[in-house]
């Protein structure tokens, strides 16, 4: 992909991305039922995950050179272990 044609990926992408996360947190929840009571993951968490995770994506979009870092997902593996 072009520089140009990443530039505009992100620039879609940015300005769409409560609308994303959202969509995403609505797909997880309607397609893994584990996920729908909350006891597994709280909710808040769930959200929260699909957010750091799609803000990561997207700013990796931005720099082909960006080295997409786990941090979100370390994040989240912390969270969940506790």
């Amino acid at each position: 992909m072009s520089r140009a044609g990443r530039g505009e990926l992100t620039e879609w992408a940015r300005a769409r991305l409560p609308l994303l996360i959202d969509d995403a947190y609505g797909a997880i929840l309607d397609r893994i039922e584990l996920y729908r009571s909350g006891r597994l993951v709280p909710l808040d968490d769930l959200h929260r995950s699909v957010e750091q995770n799609l803000r990561s994506i997207v700013a990796a979009t931005a720099r082909p050179d960006f080295s997409l870092g786990l941090t979100p997902a370390h994040q989240t593996g912390r969270r969940r272990a506790n």
